[in-house]
């Protein structure tokens, strides 16, 4: 087995990291939508359905974040770094801080 590049590896782990802030920018643009339509009455008639929205948005994007780092392959051996999901219930046993597989820790490149 080859490892990768150190290149490679921590572009791996970077791809990881990517999307964390997505649901925490929908909270953001959704309040500031809200604490706008509060002082506008302008806005006031679409400040549920936006409000709504913006809940909705947060949560998609955290499934799909979610989603993505369960699914993410481990940079060296290229396995399902936290086990193949139905090896184990996602609710019932946290991701592990080590590949499954080859025991890579989290963000490491060795």
């Amino acid at each position: 087995m080859t490892r990768p590049a150190a290149a490679d590896c921590a572009a791996a782990w970077r791809a990881y990291r990517r999307g964390g802030a997505l649901p925490l920018l929908a909270v953001v643009a959704g309040g500031a939508y809200v604490i706008a339509a509060g002082q506008w009455p302008l806005l006031q008639p679409s400040m549920r359905p936006v409000a709504a929205a913006a809940a909705i948005a947060c949560v998609a994007a955290r499934l799909r974040h979610n989603a993505r780092r369960l699914r993410f392959a481990c940079p060296r051996c290229g396995e399902p770094f936290h086990g193949r999901p139905a090896q184990r219930l996602a609710w019932h046993s946290p991701p592990g801080r080590h590949c499954e597989h080859c025991g890579l820790a989290l963000f490491e490149c060795a």
